[in-house]
């Protein structure tokens, strides 16, 4: 296996971000307790880089900031919500179609009782 030079390194690390300018998503999470200082000095460090347009790293500035709405829990159990409504959706359209064929049998069944009844 050949080794990969510095160059093409540092190709496919950039390769992994967008373009200048282009913000992208990048998840968060606080190690530590809000109550602390150090947290919620970093919290308004992030705040005021959102706010003001300052770096939080060299090149790196926070252009917005979502409040999270989601979670992976949540998202799986949207999806999990999501595929239990398709399943109701097909067993309520089979009881819709099995109630409408008892409902043709039991129509067919009583027009037919009385001609047979006569040939008998």
């Amino acid at each position: 296996m050949e080794k990969m030079t510095k160059e093409e390194a540092r190709k496919i690390i950039r390769s992994f971000f967008p373009d200048k300018g282009v913000p992208f998503v990048v998840e968060l999470e606080l190690t530590g307790d809000l109550t602390e200082d150090e947290e919620v000095e970093t919290a308004s460090n992030l705040m005021h880089s959102m706010l003001a347009g300052t770096e939080i790293l060299p090149g790196v500035k926070v252009s917005r900031v979502y409040r999270q709405t989601e979670t992976l829990d949540s998202l799986v159990v949207r999806n999990l919500n999501d595929e239990t409504r398709e399943i109701e959706g097909r067993v309520f359209k089979a009881l819709q179609d099995l109630r409408n064929s008892i409902s043709d049998l039991t129509f067919a069944c009583q027009n037919k009782l009385p001609e047979e009844t006569e040939e008998v």
